[in-house]
């Protein structure tokens, strides 16, 4: 995932730069410039939603085997039968 980061990154400057040193505007550079900044929008897009997913699936997870369940209005009350947590 990085390297495709660095690669887009790098040839969306080299696209940019060539546009301003020879001030040359071509439709096919514009084109793939928006494509590069969409890869580039797509995957960091991605690994953030999909961190942040996973993040939640792990404190749900751990909410489960806490004594105390945030995602139910019933905790864990010793001595009652079915409470055993877990």
């Amino acid at each position: 995932m990085s390297i495709v980061l660095a690669w887009a990154m790098g040839n969306a400057q080299a696209i940019i730069v060539a546009a301003i040193v020879k001030w040359d505007e071509n439709a096919l550079l514009i084109q793939a410039l928006i494509a590069l900044l969409a890869l580039i929008a797509s995957i960091v897009g991605a690994y953030v939603f999909g961190a942040n997913w996973d993040d939640r699936d792990k404190r749900r997870h751990l909410a489960d085997r806490d004594d105390f369940n945030p995602y139910t209005a019933q905790g864990f009350r010793p001595g009652e039968p079915g409470s055993a947590p877990g």
